[in-house]
């Protein structure tokens, strides 16, 4: 190889490329020259199509042009194959329509209503504008790569206006102006970091839809200072902020004064009144004289039954309903109710707050199985306890004499007993075959 580099035939041309320079020998570098290629950027992408395109006298949209070029991520010979299967598609045509269907790309409109309503904490339209993206066929992974691009665009335009070209992000200046002081830097920071774990969780899964509806209630809680001023440069953002940290120090400092003067008064309100506990946190109080009669009469069948009608009923929902219930599931069943258990807290106080919710589902179970239901949320957590709490019932009734359905109870133990003893006779036959066919010094017998 040393001799050829040293003496190279005369028609000939070497390149040795690499992504470790660090690596080759001196012996190497001495024979050769070093060239350091970078990749292209996406406004010389965008005009070397334009060059291309321009030659062959094909019609194109610049908006698709831009489309390719994001999409190729600086590889020239990646945007010319996407540009030539978008030709293909348009009949010697370059259209945005057939650049997003090729790159599975989201449309700049859809992906700016979604980023308006989830920062308008808007979450059911933004789980239905999400829905409405995912029913077009584009890909979760892309989807939220190309979310992260159009935060990014917001983020520069907000700090650094002069390095976003305002025709790639498909937004007008005041669009981009309105969305980049709508909120502050720190929620559009916190939902970049909301994508980022998404995307590493979404690619070991198989049904990407829940963590896209997950991520959609997620970035529409997201909070943050709001910007005071539309126009209002940095500094004055920072003043601003400052003057409010001020103004509620004043305000502490004034409290604990007040507090201090009428330390008596404090101290006997104290000891007559009981603390305001905060509520809000807490899951909220499942009533039990409802549950209970459900439990009364509930049987397997009845939970089998509405189980097989339960996916029948959540597809009879609205898209923000459905996703409430996609992590909930029916744990008992009667003929007059049915209790719903919910994997996460947060869900089952949404849902046990949502009489509309309530209602519809109340409905479509009639629809479907011929009789009215009640219908009771609980949480995950809630439920060992709530059933525990039951049986001790049960149990504290049967020892007072009571006759209620402990019968079924006393039925149901009757049979179990049965079933022991019909056991214990066959493992009885068992170990006597097993003594005399091996003999009883070695057979050893182990209760489990």
């Amino acid at each position: 190889l040393l001799k050829t580099l040293e003496e190279p035939p005369a028609n000939v041309v070497f390149i040795l490329a690499t992504t470790e320079p660090h690596k080759i020998p001196l012996t190497i570098i001495s024979r050769t020259q070093r060239f350091d290629f970078r990749r292209i950027s996406a406004d010389q992408s965008f005009e070397r199509m334009k060059y291309i395109l321009g030659e062959k006298h094909v019609e194109y949209d610049e908006q698709a042009l831009w489309v390719i070029a994001r999409a190729a991520e600086g590889g020239m010979r990646d945007a010319l194959s996407i540009l030539d299967q978008v030709i293909s598609f348009s009949n010697n045509k370059v259209e945005i329509e057939n650049a997003l269907l090729v790159t599975g790309s989201v449309t700049k409109g859809l992906l700016h209503q979604y980023v308006t309503q989830i920062t308008d904490h808007d979450g059911a339209h933004a789980l239905e504008t999400m829905q409405n993206i995912m029913n077009e066929g584009k890909d979760g992974q892309r989807f939220i790569e190309d979310l992260i691009s159009f935060i990014r665009d917001i983020l520069l335009y907000q700090k650094a206006p002069e390095m976003v070209n305002v025709e790639i992000t498909g937004l007008t200046t005041d669009e981009l102006t309105q969305l980049g002081t709508k909120v502050s830097e720190e929620v559009w920071y916190q939902a970049i970091d909301t994508l980022n774990e998404i995307q590493q969780e979404m690619r070991f899964t198989t049904h990407p839809d829940v963590y896209l509806e997950v991520l959609t209630i997620k970035l529409a809680q997201l909070t943050g200072q709001p910007v005071p001023s539309q126009a209002a440069p940095a500094g004055e953002v920072e003043d601003a902020r400052v003057d409010q940290l001020q103004q509620q120090v004043v305000k502490m400092q004034a409290e604990i004064k007040q507090l201090a003067h009428n330390k008596a008064p404090v101290a006997t309100q104290k000891a007559t009144k009981k603390p305001r506990v905060n509520t809000n946190k807490k899951e909220p109080k499942v009533n039990l004289t409802k549950v209970y009669p459900i439990l009364e009469t509930a049987t397997k069948e009845d939970l089998v039954n509405l189980r097989d009608l339960w996916g029948d009923m959540l597809d009879m929902l609205t898209v923000p309903q459905r996703s409430m219930l996609h992590v909930s599931t029916p744990v008992a069943a009667s003929a007059a109710g049915v209790i719903v258990s919910f994997e996460y807290s947060l869900l089952y106080q949404e849902a046990a707050d949502d009489t509309e919710l309530l209602t519809m589902m109340h409905d479509n179970l009639e629809k479907l199985s011929g009789s009215a239901r009640d219908i009771i949320f609980v949480s995950k957590e809630q439920w060992p306890h709530i059933r525990q709490g039951y049986i001790d019932q049960l149990a504290g009734k049967k020892q007072a004499g009571e006759t209620t359905n402990e019968d079924q109870l006393d039925e149901e133990q009757t049979e179990s007993e049965e079933n022991n003893t019909v056991q214990t006779q066959k493992d009885d036959k068992i170990v006597s075959e097993a003594q005399e066919l091996f003999g009883e010094d070695i057979v050893e017998i182990k209760n489990d």
